[in-house]
């Protein structure tokens, strides 16, 4: 199973927790450029590398810390890749914004 999620390690996704559905859908569609119907309330569940590895039934066979590169504005590409930029110094991978997880059923 391939999954493509959210990080909680990442400042900028654990702020996004802290601020209310309607500021967040406001902040969605007039700063990213998303359509009101396409943002969702989130539910953080298992967005950290160990809510992966103590999943019951499933083994990670690989994890990637990535970094979203959204096109939406020039300024917000720009404070994205400088955010990515300061992701690449050691130790600090860790705080990039999405997990790629590869998932492997356990006993298949």
């Amino acid at each position: 199973m391939l999954i493509h999620t959210t990080s909680l390690l990442s400042p900028p996704v654990a702020l996004g927790k802290l601020v209310s559905v309607s500021v967040r859908n406001r902040l969605f569609t007039n700063v990213l450029g998303a359509h009101e119907k396409g943002v969702f309330p989130a539910f953080h569940r298992i967005n950290s590398p160990g809510r992966f590895r103590a999943l019951e039934g499933f083994e990670v066979e690989e994890l990637h810390l990535v970094q979203d590169l959204n096109w939406t504005s020039t300024p917000v590409f720009w404070a994205l890749v400088s955010y990515h930029m300061l992701t690449r110094f050691p130790g600090m991978k860790q705080f990039r914004t999405n997990f790629v997880v590869l998932l492997r059923k356990v006993g298949s």
